[in-house]
């Protein structure tokens, strides 16, 4: 079974942080960008581990509705990742 790109983000850097950079409001969206770092030390994305302190961005969109969360989707910046995890 293939795992999700959550698992693997969440089994390759296990100690993550995520800071808020910033938010956007208009209407019923809100589109939020955060920084994300974390010691690459398991395997993603066929990259060993390279024990490297990773940075990347991430910009998650939640639609509104009666005050819940209705729909939510993510894009999370892997053209920056991978050549953090690159050989040098």
């Amino acid at each position: 079974m293939r795992k999700s790109f959550a698992s693997q983000i969440e089994e390759a850097f296990g100690d993550r942080q995520y800071v808020v950079d910033e938010t956007f409001a208009q209407g019923d969206r809100v589109i939020v960008r955060l920084l994300i770092s974390g010691t690459h030390a398991g395997t993603f994305a066929g990259h060993a581990p390279t024990g490297r302190v990773v940075r990347i961005t991430q910009f998650r969109e939640f639609r509104l509705a009666d005050g819940e969360v209705a729909d939510h989707r993510g894009w999370f910046d892997t053209g920056t990742l991978i050549p953090q995890l690159q050989a040098q």
